[in-house]
């Protein structure tokens, strides 16, 4: 040790040490002390520094005497305004305690709880500084560790939060439509800074289209199966923390991270939900992993309502579809008018109802058996519904009587359809057991609202009146109902077969 440079080894009456032996005791403090110790002149550059101070620094004694500890410590993330409160507290003469990060010779920071004391002399003048810097760095790392942990905790509750009110939605859902908006809305709030998609199969199985995609990085409207690792595996896909990892061939052109999440119901594949991000994390709570556990869950609550929403389809069109043609049943037709009667009360456009009965299809039940009669009718009701398109509801009311509902269309437009309608079903081949049956025609009435009809039972009545009259002038020809006419109570009367 440099004895001059020791000023605890001179005489300084102002800070007690006159005695000897207050010294000697003041000197085995400071040399042995395990906390880092530096004695600073009044211009803040050291003067010697202890045992502790040189291991924790590695500067010697002789490179740190005539520098201030700024000059050698001070790096990157040093809080440069923390050193200038410091630097005022000892123009000002008062201690201060404050902790910053600090940077050795070996470069690796740590952080230090730096107490500043001046000392001065009898007529209060500043003569040095005492600087103990005691090393923190494993209980800011512990006090990081519990905050980071506490930060943790409270975005997984509100994760839990926000996923408990997406099942509740998802739940309630009615339609895949409705499916799509829930999932169009949470998934932003349980995977910010990500796009995703959601993708189903289609009806053919040879290509996922897209129901609904969110984010900024839009993505394709379609993906093939054979394109994504997580289908041809058929498993979730992490890509962007594997050693060995291959990009999907859906993925676009900046893309960071993905999952890639098969959607399975009733042991069957029925899309994948995709997240995925083009920004590079470098936050320490690392993205890759801290939405994978939310991603798979959001992926397995989205298949189980995908196959309630399916089920729930199911079991209402059974309830409102006839299952031989798979046309609306009576049932929804009596809805369907009604609907169309409260629309067309509110913007006055009207529309029109086509009454069908297939002519004599009793005597060709009777003749050609029933497996011949279910033959007939669902290819007369397919042909209908071919034709009609979207201008008219194709629905089967009963046995061979049938009804189309034509929105918006008035009597010219309806009488129109209804001839397309007789001429497409009477050039419809149909072969049964090697034979070729028959001709099939039909009768039809038409009528439309509100045409001086003041209700739904009014207007099914009326286009049931035309429907006979076309039956009792000998079929095969669809007639219009003439609101005028003076029989028309006699034809609801008079109903021929």
């Amino acid at each position: 040790m440099i004895e001059t440079a020791n000023p605890l080894a001179n005489d300084n009456t102002a800070s007690g040490l006159s005695h000897p032996m207050s010294q000697f005791y003041a000197q085995l403090i400071a040399e042995n002390s395990t906390d880092p110790i530096a004695i600073l002149d009044a211009q803040a550059r050291m003067e010697w520094v202890n045992a502790a101070y040189q291991a924790r620094t590695g500067y010697s004694l002789e490179e740190c005497v005539g520098k201030t500890p700024g000059d050698l410590l001070t790096g990157p993330k040093t809080d440069r305004s923390t050193l200038r409160d410091l630097m005022r507290a000892g123009v000002e003469k008062r201690s201060m305690q404050c902790e910053v990060q600090q940077y050795p010779k070996s470069g690796d920071p740590y952080w230090a709880e730096i107490t500043l004391t001046p000392i001065l002399d009898e007529r209060y003048e500043l003569t040095h500084y005492l600087v103990v810097a005691r090393d923190v760095t494993e209980r800011r790392t512990l006090e990081h560790d519990r905050a980071v942990a506490r930060a943790n905790e409270k975005r997984r509750q509100a994760e839990r939060r926000v996923l408990a009110k997406t099942t509740e939605w998802l739940y309630a859902a009615r339609s895949l439509e409705d499916l799509y908006n829930v999932v169009e809305c949470c998934a932003p709030k349980l995977m910010p800074n990500s796009s995703g998609a959601l993708y189903i199969y289609s009806n053919s199985r040879d290509v996922l289209d897209l129901a609904v995609g969110w984010g900024d990085s839009p993505p394709p409207d379609y993906i093939e199966p054979d394109d994504c690792w997580s289908l041809r595996r058929g498993r979730a896909y992490h890509y962007g923390t594997e050693d060995i990892e291959f990009e999907c061939g859906h993925y676009h052109e900046g893309i960071t991270s993905s999952f890639c999440l098969p959607l399975l119901a009733h042991g069957e594949t029925i899309g994948m939900l995709w997240s995925y991000s083009t920004e590079e994390d470098t936050s320490e709570d690392d993205h890759h992993s801290r939405y994978w556990d939310v991603a798979l869950m959001l992926a397995e609550q989205v298949s189980l309502t995908i196959a309630n929403v399916r089920l729930r389809q199911e079991l209402q069109d059974r309830s409102i579809k006839d299952s031989l043609t798979g046309l609306w049943n009576r049932r929804y037709f009596l809805d369907c008018l009604r609907r169309e009667k409260s629309r067309a009360d509110s913007n006055e456009l009207g529309f029109a109802l086509i009454s069908i009965d297939i002519d004599h299809f009793k005597r060709f039940n009777d003749h050609h058996g029933h497996d011949a009669g279910d033959l007939v009718l669902r290819r007369v009701t397919a042909e209908l519904v071919n034709t009609a398109g979207s201008a008219g509801m194709v629905c089967r009311v009963g046995g061979e009587e049938l009804a189309v509902i034509c929105p918006d269309l008035n009597e010219e437009a309806a009488m129109t359809l209804a001839h397309r309608l007789h001429n497409a079903v009477k050039r419809v081949e149909i072969v049964y057991q090697g034979e070729i049956l028959p001709c099939v025609t039909f009768s039809a009435g038409v009528a439309t609202y509100p045409s001086d009809h003041s209700s739904i039972d009014e207007l099914m009545r009326n286009a049931d009146n035309a429907l006979y009259q076309a039956k009792r002038a000998g079929r095969d020809q669809v007639i219009l109902f003439e609101a005028d006419s003076d029989d028309r109570w006699v034809l609801a009367r008079d109903r021929a077969d």
